[in-house]
């Protein structure tokens, strides 16, 4: 198996992606290189990297951008390897992968919204949503579920606990604690605009803080007394990336592991 093997096989399961435009590429390495042992991170940190090189992996597997751009489809021609004195790290990433021949392979587009396994499903999973969902959007990266009546605030206070056992201790909550709750939306990433979950019927929207801010998506949701629940980005796709791992080991037989890094930041209290 090798990491242009891994592509051969998603994409054929992934109608909704264009090999030729996404960001689903070998980032790293040798992509034809045999794989023994693959590491699975939600993002190729040079943590992350240091870790697949001392324990022995052939190749990891990143979910979000090696070099910090949001969009990394040329990540060698990205603006800081001719400006290096822009960034505080590249130089050593860049030795480390380089001298290590590790093989870094992108996985986003399509793992985004596969079926079943994919991020949306499996952060849903966590969040304790296992039932099929109630209404998918259209574009199939935001789901809804239905669910017992109860306050706004009862529902967000599980989120929370969900989102603790992932290093998050505490998520943000604006709207009402009392409005009641019927229909639950869930999503990742950037695409997890209320007014898109509102359209699906959502009472209560569980989105991240890739793409959401305060002065827009929050502040409407603020005035409608909206209940939102906004987590981290790397919260919401740590549950998918722990299920990239089982594929990979159930359905292509690859021995995969799993590297956890949990909330993005810390809370400081003064």
């Amino acid at each position: 198996m090798t990491a242009n093997d891994i592509l051969r096989h998603l994409f054929p399961l992934c109608p909704w992606v264009n090999p030729d435009t996404i960001w689903d590429r070998v980032i790293s390495g040798d992509g034809d290189k045999p794989i023994a042992r693959t590491l699975v991170a939600w993002q190729s940190t040079q943590k992350a990297i240091a870790h697949a090189i001392a324990g022995g992996f052939d190749l990891l597997i990143t979910h979000e951008p090696t070099y910090w751009g949001y969009s990394d489809a040329h990540e060698r021609e990205l603006h800081f390897l001719s400006h290096p004195d822009d960034y505080r790290l590249p130089d050593e990433k860049l030795r480390l992968l380089h001298e290590s021949g590790l093989v870094v392979l992108r996985l986003h587009d399509t793992w985004d919204r596969f079926p079943v396994h994919g991020v949306p499903y499996a952060w849903a999973r966590h969040l304790g949503f296992c039932a099929p969902p109630s209404a998918v959007s259209d574009d199939g990266y935001l789901l809804a579920f239905d669910v017992p009546e109860q306050p706004a605030r009862q529902y967000a206070a599980g989120i929370a606990r969900a989102c603790a056992l992932l290093g998050e201790p505490a998520v943000q909550f604006v709207g009402s604690d009392t409005a009641p709750v019927r229909r639950i939306g869930v999503g990742t990433g950037c695409v997890c605009d209320p007014q898109a979950f509102w359209r699906m019927g959502c009472d209560l929207c569980v989105t991240t803080d890739d793409g959401l801010w305060y002065w827009g998506p929050l502040s409407c949701a603020i005035d409608l007394d909206a209940p939102v629940v906004r987590v981290n980005h790397r919260t919401s796709e740590e549950p998918g990336m722990q299920s990239l791992a089982a594929y990979l080991r159930n359905t292509l037989q690859m021995q995969a592991e799993y590297f956890y890094e949990g909330c993005s930041y810390r809370l400081v209290q003064g």
